[in-house]
């Protein structure tokens, strides 16, 4: 019986460099899963699947199975539309494949078409022609985060925000972890609060943040920044801090994931981009947009403090500058 339980158990882990995804397949009616060390091939999968699946499953799974690189880009409205099924359709073939979400469909559609075998390279979220005009890139970039900023305003809840503020006062110590592009974002906090005051620090090595995350305590906040929310070297420390009791602030993307799941106070920044992308753009302006919300609602607290705490850093900064023959302003 424990044989059987074993062979009917297979975990596969997929590494990126942004996001850990752990999928429990459990084999069932699946003629088997192709595989290549740890890496599943999920086309395989549907493949295998189909002659399972309902008429309106076996429409998407085609499509995803002939277009898997467009269907990866696409929301699952889109995928839907294109695919001429409804969303249910979409959902009830994750089940079917015992894939948890639509999410983690489109980052198994990842691994497959950008794998090191087949040579690709994935391209960013948005699409320009070769040698597009500097309006066209301008023009589109800006609208994009408008719209993006807009919609964090969207996602921003009142209580968190005051009750972070709230923490963030009263505590010992700020921890900052973020790695990546979330690291720029993780960064420009850290700076923020040294201006107003606050003792916080930043660890940008990964055996660092785990380190201090193992001699926090109640009386200090975690604060961590992950796009994906799947990041195993942010997860990792997050895991000890709680254990420890520490209280858990993330900017992550909407939506739920393993940091989201942790995190006591949750800042939700717009799902824009493909977990697989080479570089941040949105997602970290996002990310920066939050933390001038953040900063700007700590200096209402208590404002003369904190203008007074800014105008001492930033005359400190200035003269430093002036003794060394810089005269940019601070």
């Amino acid at each position: 019986l424990i044989m059987a339980v074993v062979m009917l158990h297979i975990f596969y882990i997929i590494y990126r460099e942004e996001f850990l995804v752990t999928i429990p397949i459990f084999l069932d009616k699946v003629g088997g899963i192709a595989h290549n060390g740890d890496t599943m091939s999920i086309s395989y999968l549907i493949q295998e699947s189909l002659p399972n699946c309902s008429p309106s499953e076996q429409q998407i799974a085609r499509f995803v199975l002939e277009h898997p690189a467009e269907a990866m880009r696409l929301s699952i409205s889109d995928l839907a539309a294109s695919a001429h099924v409804s969303t249910a359709a979409i959902t009830r073939l994750c089940k079917r494949i015992h894939v948890s979400s639509f999410n983690t469909l489109k980052l198994l559609l990842a691994k497959d078409v950008y794998s090191p075998e087949k040579g690709e390279v994935f391209l960013p979220d948005f699409n320009f022609e070769t040698n597009a005009p500097m309006e066209a890139i301008a023009s589109t970039l800006i609208q994009t985060a408008i719209g993006n900023f807009q919609n964090v305003g969207k996602l921003l809840n009142e209580t968190t925000l005051f009750d972070t503020v709230s923490v963030i006062l009263h505590s010992r110590s700020v921890h900052i972890y973020g790695i990546g592009a979330s690291a720029v974002a993780a960064m420009d906090l850290q700076q923020k609060l040294t201006r107003l005051g606050i003792l916080s620090t930043f660890h940008q090595e990964s055996h660092m943040q785990l380190t201090a995350a193992a001699t926090l305590t109640p009386a200090d906040l975690f604060f961590a920044f992950s796009y994906s929310g799947e990041t195993k070297e942010i997860l990792a420390p997050v895991q000890i801090a709680k254990e420890n009791g520490v209280k858990v602030a993330a900017v992550t993307r909407v939506g739920g994931n393993s940091l989201s799941k942790l995190a006591d106070f949750i800042f939700c920044i717009p799902d824009t981009e493909s977990l697989s992308r080479h570089g941040a753009t949105i997602s970290r302006m996002n990310q920066l947009l939050v933390i001038d919300v953040l900063y700007t609602a700590l200096i209402t607290r208590d404002m003369e403090q904190s203008i007074e705490n800014i105008a001492r850093t930033g005359k400190v900064v200035a003269s430093h500058r002036q003794n060394n023959g810089q005269n940019d302003v601070f």
